[in-house]
């Protein structure tokens, strides 16, 4: 029996019904799919992990540039809007914020690749080019408890619960308008579609949370540059080790 399109994806995310059942052998890291580079030969590496990757905090060329993207994107988007291309904006800017969606799920789905050689720390994330940290810029190394910023029931109720209902509200007083003919049905596919797409961005961000309070602590790596790499994964010891 040939295989069906839905298996093929589902063995290229790696779902697998019977892992639980069947043992199988670790293949070596350099063949697995989240990177089709070779690591560094007698270098350590470590695909099982998630990693968070930014800034200590907000520098000031960072926040201007932010400040002027934001200006800028909302700029272009009400031009468009004022020439009478609505559905245009519309599209555009729930493209902007599937995008990230996406980026943030299929990153915590493949998980990253830690490839820790003599002199460096290089990170393989999906979608994103390696981030490579030299081991003479590593300030502190720690090992943290993991206390989420925002409590875990609290984004349950509000993703699960207020979001869905407060959305579901707001399309049906717009159906109300588009049947009594005050809005035009571009007009409604274009809130019903932002809609959605505040909603899948919510999900994404409960993921994002969900899946490291599986881990009770992580591993903070901090650079002299103001980087910070917060690396979740079993055994964070061994990872301490090699950075050593």
């Amino acid at each position: 029996m040939g295989v069906t399109l839905a298996e093929t994806i589902k063995q290229y995310l790696g779902w697998c019904p019977n892992q639980r059942v069947i043992p199988v052998r670790k293949e070596p890291h350099w063949r697995d799919m989240n990177s089709h580079i070779l690591p560094t030969p007698g270098a350590y590496v470590n695909d099982e992990v998630i990693v968070d990757y930014g800034s200590t905090g907000i520098s000031l060329p960072f926040f201007i540039g932010s400040v002027m993207g934001i200006i800028g994107i909302t700029v272009f988007l009400r031009l468009i809007v004022q020439t009478g291309f609505l559905p245009l904006a519309g599209i555009l800017f729930c493209g902007l914020i599937l995008s990230v969606v996406i980026d943030m799920v299929y990153q915590d789905h493949k998980k990253a690749r830690l490839e820790i050689t003599q002199d460096t720390l290089i990170i393989h994330r999906a979608l994103h080019r390696p981030v490579i940290i030299r081991k003479d810029t590593i300030s502190t190394v720690e090992i943290r408890k993991n206390v989420p910023s925002f409590p875990l029931w609290l984004q349950k109720v509000l993703v699960l619960l207020v979001i869905p209902v407060s959305s579901t509200g707001v399309l049906y007083g717009e159906y109300l308008q588009l049947t009594t003919g005050e809005i035009t049905s571009s007009s409604f596919f274009v809130h019903l579609g932002f809609t959605i797409s505040i909603v899948l961005f919510f999900l994404a961000i409960y993921y994002h949370s969900r899946i490291r309070s599986h881990y009770s602590s992580f591993l903070a790596i901090t650079t002299n540059t103001k980087k910070l790499a917060g690396i979740y994964g079993k055994n964070p010891e061994n990872i301490i080790k090699m950075l050593e």
